[in-house]
This record gives structure tokens, sequence and C-alpha cells, in this order.
């Protein structure tokens, strides 16, 4: 982990959460509203790792992705009242914000996304894998026992898939079945594919350093993964890299105010 890097990645951070919310009073339109967003959702979420990791400060890291998520909730909810937005960011990002407002332990945000999630699109389209966590994810959290749904949608996404099976099939299940000790043995599994991505995303050309420091460091879906398993009532204590836990933090019951989105720390 490069202290260089970290140091860069919150003062970008702060530098475009600042930007990006004086631009979006400005009122651009529609398409330069979305992007600015989600670049403010994302920012918060790379704000919220550099506090844990440079500051010790889990309250900040926790109050950094509520914000993250807070701010795609007003992204979302701006959208149904008209506003357009790639359906390429409106999937894929918005699992990123229903997993930073599940690792804050704000269930009931993560609920409020999730409730706002434009519905299931084409399971021929190129971002399915970064749909279907969301939608795992997300009846996990409406529907906590109804197991007969969950393995629905497992066996929906392993038909999408060609007929091969998807390694994430055995986390959900396990979840929908409480099964501590099936979940730590697919939980580390994905921790080391988890692994095996940033050692890839490191060496690839386009591989940033700062994102790397921070998304390399701190595995914000492990984290939300970890915190519905506690939710839905498994005590796991066992420790997993990339999750570390003072990045576990203890569930939220007050709501952040509308525009906190706009501030940072």
């Amino acid at each position: 982990m490069s202290l260089t890097a970290l140091s860069q990645a919150r003062e970008d951070a702060r530098f475009r959460i600042f930007n990006y919310v004086t631009e979006l009073s400005a009122d651009e339109g529609d398409d330069q509203d979305s992007r600015g967003l989600f670049a403010i959702s994302w920012e918060h979420r790379q704000l919220a790792i550099c506090r844990l990791l440079q500051d010790g400060d889990s309250a900040a890291f926790q109050l950094g992705l509520r914000r993250s998520g807070l701010t795609w909730l007003h992204l979302l909810t701006r959208m149904a009242k008209g506003m357009q937005a790639a359906p390429s960011l409106r999937l894929g990002s918005t699992w990123d914000c229903v997993a930073s407002a599940i690792a804050a332990g704000d269930l009931k945000l993560a609920q409020q996304i999730a409730d706002r999630f434009p519905g299931e699109p084409d399971l021929e389209r190129e971002y399915l894998d970064d749909y279907m966590p969301l939608a795992m994810m997300s009846r996990l959290v409406r529907a906590p026992d109804d197991r007969a749904s969950i393995e629905a949608l497992g066996q929906r996404w392993e038909q999408a898939e060609d007929g091969s099976s998807t390694d994430d099939i055995p986390l959900w299940m396990a979840l929908a079945d409480r099964d501590i000790p099936a979940f730590q043995e697919a939980f580390s599994a994905v921790i080391e594919r988890r692994r095996g991505q940033m050692v890839a995303y490191r060496k690839s050309p386009g591989g940033l350093p700062t994102t790397a420091a921070t998304e390399g460091t701190i595995y914000i879906d492990g984290l939300a993964i970890l915190q519905l398993a506690q939710s839905l009532g498994m005590n796991i204590t066992t420790s997993f890299g990339l999750c570390p836990k003072v990045a576990r933090v203890s569930s939220v019951h007050t709501e952040l105010p509308n525009n906190s989105w706009m501030a940072f720390d």
C-alpha cells in the first residue's frame, strides 16, 4: 500500500466532490448532472477508505460510505422524475452504492436505493454480472427468509451464463440458509478472487495507483456481504483479508440530512 497514492486519492476525492457539487449548481443538464452525481458518489467512497486507512477513523469511513449511498439515492430519485442516465451506469453503479450503504450498516438507505432500482435488464446485456449481485443483495434485504426466490435467481443467473456454474451462487445460498461454515468457505473464495483481480489490475496499463491503494486494500463489497450476514443473525467472527475488523462498523438507525451528500470532511 502506498501512502503517496492514498494521499493523492484523498486530495483527488476532496477536489472532485467540491468541483462536481459546484458544477451541479450550474444546472448543466441531465447528462452532465447524472455523471456529476456518479462522480460524487464514487469520490465519497474513495475518501471514506482514505479516512479509514490513513486516520484509522471508522466513524468517518462509515459516514463517507453513507454519503456515497445518499448521493446515488438522490440521482435515482431524479431519474424517477425523468432525468436520463446510461443503463450501464444505472446497473453497476447502483450495486456499488447499495454495497456502500450496507457496508456502512445503513440498511434503510440500502433499501431505499434498491427500491428505486430501474427494473430487471435483458439478461443478455454485457453488464449482467453487475446486475446479479445487486439483485441477490436486494432480495436478501427485502425478503431475508425467501430462500426459494434466491435459488430461482441463482438458476436464472446460471442459465444466462450458458449453463456454467457461477462462483458466487454458493455464497448467496449460504446466506439464505444462514449456513455459517458454508458461508465462510464461499466467502474465502470470493476474497481470494478479489486478490487476484487486484493483482491483475495493478499490472494492467489502465490500472490507477490511487484506485489500487483504496479499492485494492479495502473490499467494500466484501464488507457489505459480512454486514448483511450479521443482519441475518450470522455471527461471523473470522478475520478475512481486505475486510479488516476496523472496517466492520456498527449498524446505524438515524438518517442523514438530505443534503449531506454535498459535504465532505
